[in-house]
């Protein structure tokens, strides 16, 4: 069904006290609804989005500022990548990074915020990208695979764990983990030596219906669910006459049932928090879950 027939067969189950828009709102409302009962559903799912990493650059040396947000480059070429979101900066002999704000010229990248050590000229560097804009409709990643690496699929590694990795002992090479963070982003761990394409498979949020000939996402079997959830919707937001306690009974029933059918075929990559969270020492260790995630059987 698309949005228009969607839209006549609910006109048949609803009072006519309810206008066009708020039936189209129901609709819409019923859909999202339907999309976050359960954050796996396949129709959901978009695989194998291209995310090129940069290689960390770390050619000639650089001369900081105390108070000032300048870096300045010797002996090469600040790369055009290096005012990417998500690019910091390591400088040797110091534990800290420093975000990068943007690209001034060849020689020359300004900082997020004002250097505040001693001045310091001649020192050694390393500028990485750890982070890279996600689909601009993702929910949440689900995994990464790296075609040319080590580790196919990475786990998944919290936030806060991947701050402390970075912090604890600043690793580049083949990336291991990763997470989809709250700003839009997706971060690798560690950094990338070289430039490379991962391939992102990731849940989307359901675009809203506008246009009559626009379709949801989900098959035939979830139009009595949109129908019956937007009836929820109605009965909650115009006090309609529907029965909503009964209503809510059949849309739980009817979700349970489509819920059931959802189960991936068997070889489906299946991802979860990894169980190391929280304990970072494991991250460095051998018995690191490598094969993490698992595969359907």
């Amino acid at each position: 069904m698309n949005f228009a027939e969607l839209l006549r067969t609910l006109k048949l189950k609803v009072s006519r006290n309810t206008d066009d828009a708020a039936q189209k709102a129901a609709i819409n409302w019923a859909i999202r609804e339907i999309a976050s009962e359960d954050t796996s559903w396949e129709w959901l799912q978009i695989k194998d989005y291209p995310i090129t990493t940069v290689g960390i650059y770390s050619t000639g040396t650089i001369t900081l500022t105390q108070a000032s947000r300048s870096v300045v480059l010797a002996t090469g070429t600040w790369p055009s990548t290096a005012g990417n979101l998500g690019t910091k900066l390591k400088i040797s002999g110091d534990s800290s990074f420093y975000e990068v704000r943007k690209r001034v010229s060849n020689s020359e990248i300004e900082l997020k915020y004002p250097y505040g050590l001693a001045t310091a000229a001649g020192q050694g560097y390393q500028l990485f990208q750890d982070a890279y804009i996600a689909p601009t409709d993702m929910k949440r990643g689900n995994y990464i695979r790296d075609p040319n690496g080590t580790y196919e699929p990475l786990p998944y590694m919290e936030d806060i764990d991947m701050d402390r990795a970075y912090f604890t002992s600043f690793n580049s090479g083949d990336p291991w983990a990763f997470n989809t963070d709250t700003k839009g982003l997706v971060r690798i761990y560690p950094a990338p030596e070289d430039a490379r394409t991962l391939m992102l498979t990731y849940f989307r949020n359901h675009p809203p219906l506008v246009n009559n000939d626009d379709r949801a996402l989900m098959d035939d079997d979830f139009h009595n669910a949109i129908i019956t959830g937007a009836m929820i919707f109605l009965a909650d937001t115009y006090e309609t006459t529907f029965e909503k306690s009964k209503l809510q009974k059949e849309y739980d029933r009817m979700i349970e049932k489509l819920k059931s059918n959802n189960k991936p075929p068997a070889g489906t990559v299946i991802t979860r928090r990894s169980p190391y969270s929280g304990r970072l020492d494991d991250y460095y260790g051998e018995e690191y879950p490598r094969t993490w995630p698992g595969t359907i059987t």
